[in-house]
């Protein structure tokens, strides 16, 4: 069997760690990755391998030439225009010479027993094998699910909480046989993961995962750089550490003075200089030509040819060949130093701090954020609703939303809006200069709520949107599509990506984007909601609104313009409440009775329906009570996620089906017209109750999600979370994304039938999480 090494990669995430190198180029133990990776080839009994390059090649082929050194037969192809993962196994198909081939991302640290997986590879007859790993955060990767006899049976490529189904993921190592390597189109782009094996799976093809044993990890990130280092100084994972153990846990190819304090596990390479009453480790990684000042404490960090002054502190952090810092630096877990940076006297870098390469940081400077480099969002993620949140001040700052209007100018044009309070207007400004120094045109409007600034979104057409709105100290970033819907899934992973890889813009007076005001977009909002009520003068209705916060007097603004008389809230008056930032409505019906937004929700759908609305759509979430309501009436439910763009259609047309304010109107005007009460609209449906509940875990979520799949194998199996059809009802269940816990949603015809289903699911998920 060959090999085949994919080396073409830019390391963006990476940077300033692979600046001016290519990833696979990245030192590991004075080695590059690439070349462990051939020693494991080599202990394998694989001895010819392809080298498939783009990014600087020359780094590439000039340091391992024909391969002879290591044992190795290589040869070398190089990409003029990228043609994918698959795109670049298939330029070199006169390599293989019909032979089955291994591929191998040249840019992980593994040391799986593939003499093992070859043979299992070819004892299926797979025409395809995917080695696969289980990892404990898995969003950064591929997911595969495969059954007991190991054959795939889904993929889902970088989704967020709600899609985690398992904790198996792809480790981009394959099996494959020469006739699958063959129908892979020449010299065009072609994606394994997006591509190849998702149409080999809907062919029923022989695709099959392994877990092998042994050690896998991906260099995505300089966390996870270091954590490799780290395993291996544990054992972990079997390296070739060159060095011999001179002491218990302690690699050296120097001589290391009697009066350096040196705490296991630790490595030192050659031509190292220690200086007096250092203290190395654990974990301590000094590369060839390090040197450490006097009384410098050096822990959990990589110094690659970097020079550390006296007195120095550093934990989590990597220099990088060339760097320098001088006398009583800090630098905090996650900094790390482009090659050729001067760190000042007494400088401080806190946590996630990067410098790009050959910068001069002043003395005394305390750095908060990177310099010239991409603004990591930290712990901001998108919530299971696309939402952004985090602190003002500290989880979102002025550099954060600097940095993302830079990636948002990639659209060309955004519109831009805030409320809530003076910090998100501030926020807001930092945006606009980010998109505008980016060459951006800035649609500024004056929506109040986000559910506005959807309508408007969509009603302009915009590319990309974004609302700042505030909560005390909390701050929620909404964006939208040109659709007015919030970004899908895919598009918020490419979002996430780019803010890890983006520099900050820099302003040009000769491109700077230009401004625009868009006028009059709460009354434009107002009026589309009071669109739903109906055309032309309706018979008088009294109802109640909620007028607190800007929803509310948007929510009243709509229903005036509908032409409804509001009164004070009252027995035997309905009343209307904004919820969700507005994209939701509660009511009370005219016996008291409170309607959450999932009722309001149907009662919403009842009404479509009865004014021949044939086609319907709802998130994947929603009650599948909107499923029997369609069906009674011959219509169609979509769902989004499952039914693609026909879906997301259909949800951007019917309004009253996502937005507060349109649901009022639609419901007040159809009880005008025919004289039904809200109570009485409510009782023509079906009996539903819902229980929702929110389980903390201790074991990892993916693996919780999988072992659920097997539990319940009648599961209908969503893009966002799970569905269970039982005891006369349903659950819908999904992980969590802020916290290791999982959402339960269980729907039954009472509250007895709904809390049993909830207290069913909560069991299994406890039985599962503690196995």
């Amino acid at each position: 069997m060959k090999a085949i090494l994919l080396a073409g990669g830019e390391g963006t995430r990476l940077r300033p760690l692979t600046a001016g190198l290519p990833k696979p180029m990245v030192p590991l133990f004075d080695r590059p990755v690439l070349e462990h990776l051939l020693l494991l080839l080599r202990r394998h009994g694989i001895r010819q391998a392809a080298v498939t390059l783009g990014y600087l090649p020359q780094a590439v082929t000039d340091y391992f030439g024909d391969g002879s050194r290591w044992g190795m037969e290589l040869t070398y192809r190089t990409e003029r225009t990228p043609l994918g993962t698959a795109g670049g196994v298939r330029a070199c198909l006169d390599f293989l010479e019909g032979e089955d081939c291994i591929v191998l991302s040249g840019d992980c640290v593994c040391d799986f027993d593939l003499g093992a997986c070859i043979r299992e590879h070819r004892a299926r007859r797979a025409e395809a094998t995917l080695l696969l790993c289980r990892v404990s955060e898995p969003l950064e990767y591929g997911l595969v699910l495969t059954d007991e006899r190991g054959r795939i049976t889904r993929f889902a490529e970088k989704p967020d909480w709600s899609g985690v189904f398992t904790n198996q993921v792809n480790t981009g190592i394959y099996l494959l046989s020469h006739r699958v390597v063959e129908e892979i189109p020449a010299g065009q782009p072609c994606d394994f993961a997006r591509d190849l094996f998702p149409r080999l799976l809907a062919e029923g093809r022989g695709l099959y995962g392994a877990l092998p044993a042994g050690y896998w990890r991906d260099m995505g990130q300089s966390e996870s750089y270091l954590q490799a280092m780290a395993d291996a100084l544990e054992g972990k994972v079997r390296l070739d550490l060159r060095h011999p153990e001179v002491r218990p846990g302690v690699w050296s190819g120097s001589l290391l003075p009697e009066d350096a304090h040196i705490l296991p596990p630790c490595w030192v390479g050659e031509n190292v200089v220690l200086g007096r009453d250092c203290l190395l480790g654990p974990h301590a990684v000094l590369g060839r030509g390090s040197s450490v000042g006097d009384g410098s404490v050096i822990q959990h960090s990589a110094l690659l040819g970097a020079r550390a002054g006296g007195g120095n502190t550093m934990y989590g952090a990597i220099l990088c060949p060339g760097a320098q810092t001088q006398a009583d630096a800090v630098l905090s877990e996650g900094a790390v130093l482009g090659g050729g940076v001067r760190l000042g006297t007494g400088a401080i870098l806190r946590p996630g701090v990067k410098v790009w390469p050959e910068i001069e940081i002043p003395a005394r400077a305390r750095l908060n954020a990177s310099v010239t480099a991409p603004q990591d969002l930290g712990r901001l993620c998108f919530g299971e609703d696309g939402v952004l949140r985090g602190v003002l001040g500290l989880e979102i700052t002025a550099q954060t939303l600097m940095a993302l209007g830079g990636v948002l100018a990639e659209e060309g044009r955004c519109g831009l809006g805030w409320g809530g309070g003076d910090g998100a207007q501030t926020l807001a400004l930092a945006a606009r200069a980010g998109l505008a120094a980016a060459g951006a045109d800035v649609f500024l409007h004056g929506g109040s709520t986000p559910a506005a600034a959807g309508w408007c979104a969509g009603f302009y057409a915009l590319p990309i949107s974004l609302y700042l709105w505030q909560r005390g100290e909390e701050i929620s970033l909404y964006l939208f599509s040109s659709s007015g819907l919030p970004l899908g899934q895919a598009r918020r992973r490419r979002l996430e990506t780019r803010l890890l890889t983006r520099t900050p813009p820099r302003a040009d007076a000769g491109s700077l984007g230009r401004q625009e005001r868009l006028r009059d977009v709460d009354r434009g909002y107002a009026n589309e909601a009071a669109r739903f009520g109906g055309g032309g003068p309706l018979p008088p209705l009294a109802l109640a609104a909620d007028r607190s916060g800007a929803e509310g007097v948007l929510l009243a603004d709509s229903l005036e313009r509908l032409g409804c008389r509001l009164t004070a809230e009252r027995e035997g008056v309905a009343a209307f409440y904004s919820q969700m930032d507005g994209f939701g409505l509660c009511a009370r019906d005219e016996k008291g009775r409170l309607l959450r937004p999932e009722w309001v929700q149907m009662l919403c759908c009842l009404v479509l329906l009865e004014q021949e609305e044939r086609t319907l759509a709802l998130p994947e979430s929603a009650p599948v009570l909107a499923e029997r309501l369609a069906q009674g009436y011959r219509a169609r439910l979509l769902r989004l996620g499952r039914d693609g763009a026909e879906a997301a259609e259909v949800y951007r047309r019917l309004l009253p089906l996502r937005d507060g304010c349109a649901a009022a109107c639609l419901l007040a005007g159809q009880m005008a017209r025919t004289g039904q009460t809200l109570a009485r609209l409510a009782d023509r449906l079906p009996r539903m109750s819902l229980r929702r509940h929110e389980l903390p875990l201790t074991a990892d979520r993916g693996m919780v999600m999988e072992s659920l799949l097997r539990a319940f194998p009648q599961a209908e199996r969503l893009e966002a979370g799970l569905r269970l059809a039982m005891g006369g009802g349903s659950v819908w269940l999904a992980p969590v994304a802020a916290r290791a816990a999982v959402q339960i949603r269980a729907e039954g015809g009472s509250e007895e039938i709904a809390a049993e289903l909830c207290d069913i699911v909560s069991q299994k998920i406890k039985e599962v999480d503690h196995l």
